[in-house]
């Protein structure tokens, strides 16, 4: 092998190193801008999962705003059964006080005609008094009142 030869070949060599490695700093250049683009689609799609987190949130928050509104109202409602509930209930009691009193008034009532009839029979003839008696033994049975001393 001549110089020349040797040297033709050495070009032919360092041109086509120059030509692979001119493929290589275009490769390269491609990779650099893909890997550009995708920086940049995953700042975008990080942008917008940042934004759907943030609907998601107050999506969330709205639910929620609503879910304490409801329990709000029902508890609302609820109150204002209670309070029926317990005006309901004092009527009753006093209902109940009244008919209590009355019972007593009745019966303290009732003593006291039973009294005032024993002292007038006691007055009276032995035959109309024990006619008297039995009628009103009768009628006693019949009007005692049950009392519940609770």
């Amino acid at each position: 092998m001549t110089i020349e030869s040797t040297l033709e070949e050495l070009i032919t060599k360092v041109s086509v190193a120059q030509s692979q490695i001119d493929k290589l700093v275009l490769q390269a250049k491609k990779l650099e801008q893909q890997k550009a683009e995708a920086r940049e689609q995953t700042q975008n799609t990080l942008l917008q999962l940042q934004q759907l987190q943030q609907e998601f949130e107050q999506l969330d928050r709205a639910a929620g705003k609503e879910r304490v509104m409801t329990l709000e109202n029902e508890l609302s409602e609820l109150k204002l059964q209670l309070h029926q509930m317990e005006e309901e209930l004092e009527h009753q009691f006093v209902s109940n006080q009244q008919q209590r009193d009355m019972l007593d008034t009745y019966a303290t009532q009732e003593e006291r005609f039973q009294n005032i009839l024993h002292k007038i029979l006691r007055t009276q003839t032995p035959e109309v008094v024990s006619k008297q008696q039995q009628h009103l033994q009768g009628s006693h049975k019949k009007v005692q009142p049950k009392r519940d001393n609770a």
